[in-house]
C-alpha cells in the first residue's frame, strides 16, 4: 500500500530510504561476521569446523524461506512497520546470540537474525517505489546494493578487530601495582567477553587470583580481568 505523509519535505524520501538502507547494510554485516569470528566460536563451544559451516547456513535457511512471505507481508501492510519489527527481531537475535551458553542456542538465535534480516532488501525496494518517482527506482536499488556491499567490507574489517587472531600472546602481564606477574599464554572465550589465560611466574599464584590484571602499555590493550593458568 502506498505511504502518505502529512509533512513532505524534499529530503524526507531520502531520510526514509537511508534508514531502510542502513538495515540492509546491517544485513550484510551479519552475513560475513560468523566466518570471521569462527575461531572464537570453535574455542568457546568446542565445535568442529563442519558445525561452524552449518551455523553460517542457518542464517540463510530462515532468510531464504521468508522471501515470499516477506513480499506478501510488505505488499499488504506496507514497508514501515514490518521493517521496524524485523530490525528489532534481528537485533534481538544478535543480543541473545552474544549471551548464548550453548552452540545449539547460537544456531537458534542465528535463525532468528536471518528471519529479521529477510525483510531488509524487499522492504527497501518497497520504500523506493512508494517514496520516489519510478524513474529513480533502478538507481536507488543499485545504491542500496552498494551500501550492502560496503556493509560486508565493514563487517570483515570490524570483526577482524574483535577476533583473537592478533591476541597479545607472550606479552607481559602486570598487576595493579605494575608488577610483572607473568605473560599471556592464550586468549579464549566469546569475543564479547574474552578471558586471558596467564602463565604465572610468581612464587605464590594464589595472591593474584581474582585480581585485576592488564598487559603492558606497549601492547596498547585495555585492561581485562584475567584468570590464572591451571
Amino acid at each position: 500500500m502506498p505511504t502518505k505523509a502529512s509533512w513532505h519535505h524534499p529530503l524526507l524520501p531520502w531520510i526514509i530510504w537511508g534508514i531502510g538502507a542502513t538495515f540492509f547494510f546491517y544485513d550484510y554485516i551479519n552475513q560475513v561476521v560468523p566466518g570471521i569470528i569462527g575461531p572464537c566460536l570453535i574455542q568457546a563451544f568446542q565445535v568442529s569446523t563442519a558445525a561452524l559451516g552449518t551455523l553460517s547456513a542457518y542464517y540463510f535457511y530462515s532468510y531464504a524461506v521468508m522471501q515470499i512471505p516477506v513480499g506478501l507481508i510488505v505488499d499488504h501492510f506496507g514497508p514501515h512497520r514490518p521493517l521496524v519489527i524485523a530490525a528489532l527481531v534481528a537485533a534481538g537475535g544478535n543480543l541473545l546470540l552474544a549471551k548464548a551458553s550453548t552452540f545449539g542456542g547460537v544456531e537458534i538465535y542465528r535463525l532468528l537474525v536471518g528471519f529479521g534480516a529477510a525483510f531488509s532488501y524487499v522492504g527497501v525496494l518497497k520504500l523506493i517505489s512508494n517514496w520516489f518517482p519510478a524513474g529513480r527506482f533502478a538507481t536507488l536499488a543499485g545504491l542500496t546494493n552498494t551500501l550492502g556491499m560496503i556493509g560486508a567490507v565493514v563487517g570483515n574489517a570490524g570483526a577482524h578487530g574483535m577476533t583473537i587472531g592478533d591476541a597479545p600472546v607472550s606479552v607481559t602481564v602486570l598487576d595493579e601495582n605494575e608488577r610483572s606477574i607473568g605473560t599471556v599464554f592464550d586468549v579464549l572465550g566469546p569475543t564479547v567477553s574474552p578471558y586471558v589465560e596467564v602463565e604465572v611466574k610468581v612464587k605464590d599464584p594464589q595472591e593474584i587470583v581474582d585480581s585485576i590484571l592488564h598487559v603492558s602499555s606497549s601492547s596498547g590493550r585495555k585492561r581485562k580481568r584475567s584468570r590464572r593458568r591451571k
